[in-house]
């Protein structure tokens, strides 16, 4: 007779990549945050929270938005500090779950990322602290192109 543990029964013979390769999908299809899906692994967000708190940033910027969950939790950390505002930057934000674009602290911007780069620079002002979560395509040479441009908004 089936169980609701009867899934995890079936794991006991696996191998332990097997096990990991079922973590890591069910991290990237199945997390959310408030219910918007989030394919960020919840140890990242937890050093994320860690990070932010010990630095209160009046400016993180996210690049790689896909459906807003990840950058709704870190306009929830500026909530509970009471400063900091995102930018949220990806080439497209038609999946962005309505709950993530009506955060008063978040703002969209839509293109490649270094194309806006002067836009989201202008926008970073006279930030005293700017924080930089990179997260888009993840393939190498655009990620080195954009670590390389925003590392100059970068403060800590």
């Amino acid at each position: 007779m089936p169980t609701d543990n009867a899934h995890m029964e079936d794991s006991l013979g696996k191998t332990l990549g097997e096990v990991l390769a079922i973590i890591q999908a069910r991290v990237l299809k199945e997390s959310t945050y408030f219910g918007i899906p989030c394919q960020r692994n919840p140890m990242d967000f937890w050093i994320y929270q860690e990070i932010i708190c010990a630095l209160k940033p009046d400016v993180i910027i996210e690049i790689g938005n896909l459906r807003g969950g990840s950058t709704l939790s870190l306009a929830h950390l500026c909530d509970h500090l009471g400063k900091g505002r995102v930018l949220a930057v990806d080439v497209n934000h038609a999946l962005v779950y309505q709950e993530a674009r009506n955060h008063p602290r978040i703002t969209w911007v839509t293109g490649d990322a270094c194309g806006v780069f002067d836009e989201i620079a202008a926008m970073c002002g006279g930030a005293a602290t700017v924080l930089v979560i990179e997260d888009s395509s993840h393939e190498y040479r655009n990620t080195l192109n954009i670590l390389e441009k925003y590392s100059q908004l970068q403060t800590s």
